[in-house]
């Protein structure tokens, strides 16, 4: 924002400075015509048109001189705007990195606790297996009693 105010008050600047020109142009103008029509002597006049000269390159020097500020400004404005660019590109990227971890966060949640329902049912599965050995086992030892004693 400063940038663009310093931008609008250095082209007030020029444009202030245009009309001292334009004005002190007119006036060489009107003094040449008053030192024909009045026959001052010209030395006299030369000397006023000479300062006047000074004067007006003097204000095209502070012209130039606002204009280069009003570049600068403009460059600083682009390079402002191109930073502000890669830091919003930067945001997104990190946005969009965050997104796909929580995607892949509830992705291996969803897995572990699939894993954990599986383990607990291979648990009971096993739980029943030793049962159902044991059982098999005692009826076994049974038989096997049964005929040794036979």
């Amino acid at each position: 924002k400063l940038k663009i105010c310093e931008i609008g008050r250095l082209n007030s600047d020029v444009h202030l400075l245009e009309r001292r020109v334009d004005k002190e142009h007119r006036a060489v103008l009107h003094y040449q015509q008053v030192a024909e029509e009045s026959k001052t002597p010209i030395q006299l006049l030369q000397s006023e048109i000479d300062t006047l000269r000074k004067e007006l390159l003097g204000a095209h020097k502070q012209e130039n001189l606002l204009n280069k500020k009003a570049d600068t400004a403009l460059k600083e404005k682009a390079v402002q705007i191109q930073a502000t660019q890669a830091a919003e590109n930067a945001s997104k990227e990190n946005a969009d990195l965050y997104k796909e971890q929580e995607r892949i966060t509830r992705g291996l949640s969803s897995e572990i606790d699939d894993m954990k329902m599986e383990i607990q049912h291979l648990r009971k599965v096993i739980f029943s297996l030793e049962k159902e050995r044991e059982r098999v086992g005692n009826e076994l030892g049974d038989q096997k009693l049964f005929l040794t004693n036979a």
